[in-house]
């Protein structure tokens, strides 16, 4: 399976959902600047939920209440079927 995949990275430290939501959809969901191909994006996974889970009392600025939280993951889930036709 050498070479079959390009697999691309985009990390934003210290972001919960919240904050991730406000970002340009060019910025957050682009493949890449050379190749912006949308259809050849067969699989797209978030990891997100660490920043948003932080207590209350001790990390305000990035807790995210978990029906926030799930109401957010079904919006960015929403805009990559959209953005990637899927």
């Amino acid at each position: 399976y050498q070479r079959r995949a390009d697999v691309v990275a985009r990390g934003y430290g210290g972001y919960n959902t919240r904050m991730y939501l406000q970002l340009p959809i060019d910025t957050t969901l682009t493949t890449t600047k050379r190749d912006n191909n949308n259809d050849e994006v067969v699989l797209a996974i978030l990891f997100l939920g660490a920043n948003d889970s932080g207590l209350p009392k001790l990390a305000a600025h990035h807790h995210v209440p978990l029906e926030e939280y799930k109401a957010n993951l079904k919006e960015l889930v929403a805009r990559l079927r959209t953005h990637y036709r899927c």
